[in-house]
């Protein structure tokens, strides 16, 4: 059974881990990190501001994010 366990999550980590595959979290990083400076930029509110639009439940839960 921990050999199981130890197989999914190796194979869990490599999605984000690896450069190669689509869900790198370098790449959600970056994303980010370009989502908050956009906010900031077109917005023109503090960084702390930004972050709070960004990660508000209004966003993340939206019709279309579901």
């Amino acid at each position: 059974m921990p050999e199981i366990i130890e197989l999914i999550f190796s194979d869990l980590s490599a999605q984000f881990l690896s450069p190669r595959k689509r869900l790198f979290i370098g790449y959600l990083a970056c994303a980010f990190c370009i989502a908050v400076l956009w906010v900031c930029v077109t917005s023109r509110i503090g960084l702390k501001t930004a972050m709070a639009m960004v990660f508000a439940p209004a966003v993340w839960l939206s019709r279309s994010s579901l």
